[in-house]
């Protein structure tokens, strides 16, 4: 789906991060919603080649017709401070075409 975002921050897992979203005022979920019901790594990710510790880090971002652009930087603002304050200020991008 085009307006389903799939994200992962490396070291840090996706319930954690939910959880931080969630207390700041922005729902986002965690796996997948096919599979969300159970405690493993969805099938979903699994067809994509995710790892188990990979899955624990996934969460998801879904936008819908009220979502704003205001509101897609707000949340990306917040992850990345969330992100630098959880490893100490050290952040950096990675991509699935990436070899670090």
């Amino acid at each position: 789906m085009p307006s389903i975002i799939g994200l992962g921050i490396n070291g840090i897992e996706g319930q954690w991060v939910m959880l931080e979203c969630n207390r700041n005022g922005f729902a986002i979920s965690t796996g997948s919603a096919c599979d969300v019901k159970y405690n493993k790594t969805a099938n979903a990710l699994k067809a994509l080649s995710v790892t188990a510790e990979q899955g624990k880090e996934f969460f998801r971002i879904s936008l819908g017709t009220h979502t704003t652009e205001e509101d897609i930087i707000s949340l990306s603002h917040f992850l990345i401070k969330m992100t630098k304050d959880f490893k100490g200020g050290k952040v950096s991008a990675k991509t699935e075409n990436d070899s670090r």
